[in-house]
């Protein structure tokens, strides 16, 4: 049976330990404010000088001289802080420079924290908390002029993760084109990257199913579903729809697949959590209730991140 990334027998990520030799986590978020709202919770976290824009990597000569937040002791696992930037080319390239600078020092795993937008309130309404089972890019692709039939066609197929773009020919089926956006150990890569975070939480001695979103007063656990990265937000119904039914996704981003990639071309747990601020394609996107978003995401990092706090 063939093994995707994340399966038994792929190579072991490649742990490192900070300058201080302690093994350490990288928390990244696209801007200050969705950081902000995933250190509040933490001890130590309303401390910690966030850049208001996103971190100059390019211009680092090393990853250790980023942001770092080590949390209550120095027994604790150290948390350093990465201002991604808005998007998946700045995200990916953001992370990769990163890891790239890091050398040896890399981090034990990657977490991803952000907002995101729904496709279903029902499912997963505003001020929840999705916990990302796979990443989607349901842009990636070559379209015809009426892209209706492809989404049809794509939701039929989704499931096998079928090696072809979303093209459609006289009949509306996708055509097959070898053009993978990558290569893993476990095989190319087109528009769907499975994620392990269960694995990942026990490899790095985080939370556990039982993780909480909301906030203090309202605790569920958190959601788990398909999430898919676009490069433009969905500002119509439509637009949202489409998107939906190409990925079969739960809520859309727009970094989380690149930021899953780079982690799983170098081998690296990685987890992402979203919490829900709006329903993908409403207008106007001033209506965002950015504080449940704040007070859900705050809620489901202490959960995950606070056995970090007991060691």
């Amino acid at each position: 049976m063939k093994k995707t990334h994340g399966d038994e027998g792929t190579a072991p990520p490649r742990h490192s330990r900070g300058n201080d030799g302690k093994e350490y986590l990288l928390l990244v978020a696209a801007t200050a404010p969705e950081l902000r709202a995933a250190l509040a919770a933490l001890p130590g976290g309303e401390t910690v000088q966030i850049p208001r824009r996103p971190s100059p990597v390019l211009g680092e000569k090393r990853a250790s001289d980023l942001p770092a937040l080590p949390v209550l002791s120095r027994e604790s696992q150290p948390i350093r802080c990465l201002v991604c930037g808005v998007g998946p080319t700045v995200a990916a390239l953001s992370l990769g420079f990163y890891l790239g600078l890091s050398g040896e020092d890399r981090p034990a795993g990657v977490i991803n924290c952000g907002y995101a937008g729904s496709y279903d309130l029902d499912r997963a309404p505003v001020g929840s908390v999705v916990l990302a089972l796979s990443e989607h890019l349901p842009e990636y692709g070559v379209w015809a002029e009426s892209d209706e039939t492809v989404a049809h066609e794509q939701r039929r197929t989704k499931d096998r993760d079928a090696a072809t773009f979303p093209f459609s020919g006289r009949c509306g089926f996708p055509l097959p084109m070898s053009l993978p956006q990558a290569y893993l150990e476990s095989g190319p890569v087109f528009t769907r990257l499975e994620l392990f975070p269960d694995r990942a939480m026990a490899e790095l001695g985080l939370g556990n199913q039982n993780i909480s979103g909301y906030n203090e007063n309202d605790s569920r656990p958190v959601l788990r579903g398909a999430s898919a990265t676009v490069a433009g937000v969905s500002g119509s119904a439509r637009r949202a729809a489409r998107m939906a039914s190409l990925s079969g996704a739960l809520v859309e981003n727009m970094e989380g697949f690149a930021l899953a990639l780079a982690c799983a071309a170098a081998g690296i747990p990685f987890i992402e959590l979203r919490s829900v601020s709006n329903k993908a394609g409403a207008r106007p996107l001033r209506k965002r209730n950015l504080n449940a978003a704040d007070r859900a995401m705050s809620c489901a990092v202490s959960g995950l991140l606070g056995p970090l706090s007991r060691r």
